[in-house]
């Protein structure tokens, strides 16, 4: 018996058989941007179009939304889910005005108008949910636009405390 050897793989074999040697290849080459075959071409998928929103939040007190909260939730053909980055592009034209990265809305330490815009897969459905309530209910108020144009495709007022309960859907479009 003796044994081969081939790129540290050591193979016992008889000696009257044939010996096994096996072969590992390490090409390292830099001659590889001279290859003249064409592999493919990749074409990276065509995003939906988007629709462009601008939420507009104000408070009564001046105080912000105290913990009050909306959610931008986009049906995906079976239930509701909660949207997020970066499903939504966040072009926010105030800090106060949302929890950038996220599907929440709110206010922060302020009176307003605070805008968010946000760009929405045009087609889809989408609806604004109470997510979390905070204190005061009776003092928030936002506004939705499809930028571009100035009249609001829907609003709502202060002073509708039992309309902020966590869960309640304020509003259903499509973008």
């Amino acid at each position: 018996m003796f044994y081969a050897v081939a790129n540290t793989i050591i193979r016992k074999v008889k000696a009257a058989a044939a010996p096994v040697i096996s072969f590992f290849w390490n090409l390292n080459t830099n001659l590889w941007n001279a290859e003249s075959r064409i592999w493919g071409t990749y074409t990276p998928p065509t995003p939906p179009p988007i629709t462009s929103y601008s939420f507009t939040m104000t408070d009564t007190y001046g105080d912000g939304w105290n913990g009050n909260q909306l959610t931008i939730q986009k049906f995906n053909g079976t239930s509701w889910v909660a949207c997020a980055s970066p499903e939504l592009l966040y072009n926010p034209s105030d800090l106060n005005a949302a929890y950038a990265g996220t599907s929440n809305l709110t206010l922060t330490n302020s009176t307003g108008p605070s805008s968010i815009d946000i760009d929405l897969e045009t087609g889809a459905s989408y609806r604004l949910i109470v997510s979390a309530i905070g204190g005061y209910p009776d003092e928030p108020a936002y506004q939705v636009f499809q930028i571009g144009n100035p009249t609001p495709v829907f609003t709502f007022g202060s002073g509708q405390p039992s309309e902020w309960s966590n869960g309640t859907v304020h509003y259903t479009f499509t973008a």
